[in-house]
């Protein structure tokens, strides 16, 4: 038999100056396939879409572009499809973020 239950709930009020990412407009650009903002922050992880695979050491990236600088406390990338890109197709072996 399988069992299940909560360990514990914790609640905590966002500070006033927290956004949502769609309220910030940013302008996205990846490095190819089509995707919409909509889509990558929608927070349903079962429904993805996957940068399409480039040439060995070319970067594949997805670009949030504000019109103001934005400061982030927390950022999720999901998906393990580097690890099998690797051996197949050369994909990233230490996938990373940039800010500039």
């Amino acid at each position: 038999p399988s069992y299940y239950a909560d360990a514990a709930i914790i609640a905590y009020r966002l500070p006033d100056t927290d956004r949502d990412l769609s309220e910030l407009k940013p302008k996205l650009t990846t490095s190819g396939g089509t995707f919409n903002l909509k889509d990558l922050i929608d927070g349903d992880l079962n429904n993805a879409s996957f940068l399409p695979p480039m040439k060995v050491d070319e970067d594949m990236w997805n670009q949030y572009e504000f019109e103001t600088p934005q400061t982030f406390k927390a950022l999720s990338i999901t998906g393990a499809v580097h690890i099998a890109m690797e051996d197949f197709n050369g994909g990233p072996s230490k996938p990373n973020t940039e800010s500039e």
